[in-house]
């Protein structure tokens, strides 16, 4: 409501690309040349999917000789509309899609937008634009009254839209008429309104089957135990991980002042002596986060150990 007539319109007018009435045969006028807007190319690729179920299948829309001259009428090669429609004529049971196809194979390559646009025409989503541009126009809540139709405006069921006829939607004089009948003290259920009436008292939304109270503590006791798993498996590695920085740190403080060393070991580090490779059991031990006391004892001695990084040799599995 915030939004003016004026800019209602305006957004109307960049949100449509059908108009046009019953007069105007070709109703999408959007392009600059040949070329689509890049702000239909999402809605294009979307509507080439549904044309062929719904136009083709479905409402079988070129399958009556008046569905397929109006067809007809949005192809601006003279040469094609009369070599279809001699065909068409010859095989008046011809349906919709073989139509289409045949309007494809004659169609050449550098008028590909005209089946563009006929999609559009025939599947893209229409605005009412007054309503839309009008901030006075009534809201269609259920059970308001259209003010030119006399017609009630009634909840649909979704599950059964497609058997939803709205000429069979009551009017206000025809309401009238049947309370009148009924008698003195008659209500909406004694008229044509009741289907929709009780359509609108069912709930939007049943509760699901097993929402009781087992599901829900099975719900929170799965969801502890979750949270359980998480803090232990981190308190595991956590203890592993200062298990570790204790020995290094037992290492350094059992090696003499002056024992040659690169850098201070880090927890991720293996020690090896120069003219020795590392024995499995080291690297088990590493692999595992672990030190030996023979290890540290060697090192305590002034062995001259150099650092090799983990990230550099492939630990032993054990």
């Amino acid at each position: 409501m915030d939004l003016t007539d004026d800019q209602r319109r305006a957004l109307v007018s960049a949100l449509t690309v059908v108009e046009g009435g019953k007069e105007m045969v070709k109703k999408v006028n959007v392009r600059t040349g040949n070329k689509l807007p890049p702000s239909l190319w999402g809605a294009l690729s979307i509507l080439r999917v549904l044309f062929s179920p719904l136009i083709l299948h479905d409402q079988d829309c070129f399958g009556p000789q008046d569905g397929w001259e109006m067809l007809l009428q949005l192809v601006p090669e003279k040469s094609i509309v009369e070599k279809l429609r001699t065909e068409w004529l010859k095989d008046p049971g011809r349906p919709s899609v073989q139509k289409w196809n045949d309007l494809g194979t004659l169609c050449p390559e550098k008028q590909r937008h005209v089946l563009e646009d006929i999609i559009l025409q025939y599947t893209y989503p229409r605005l009412d634009a007054e309503v839309s541009k009008h901030r006075n126009h009534l809201l269609k809540a259920p059970f308001c009254v259209h003010p030119k139709t006399g017609r009630v405006c009634v909840p649909v069921d979704p599950e059964n839209i497609d058997r939803f006829d709205p000429r069979s939607v009551p009017t206000v004089g025809q309401l009238l008429r049947e309370l009148d009948a009924a008698g003195e003290g008659a209500d909406w259920e004694k008229t044509s309104l009741k289907p929709y009436g009780l359509l609108h008292r069912r709930p939007l939304r049943t509760p699901p089957p097993n929402s009781d109270a087992s599901t829900l503590l099975f719900g929170f006791l799965l969801s502890a135990l979750s949270i359980f798993g998480v803090f232990m498996t981190s308190a595991i590695i956590w203890n592993r991980l200062v298990a570790r920085r204790h020995a290094i740190e037992a290492m350094l403080a059992m090696s003499p002042p002056d024992s040659p060393r690169i850098r201070r070991p880090m927890m991720w580090d293996i020690l090896i002596k120069p003219d020795k490779q590392p024995p499995p059991s080291w690297l088990e031990i590493n692999s595992r986060m672990r030190f030996s006391s023979e290890f540290i004892s060697d090192y305590a001695d002034g062995a001259d150990y150099t650092i090799l990084e983990t990230s550099s040799i492939e630990p032993t599995t054990p």
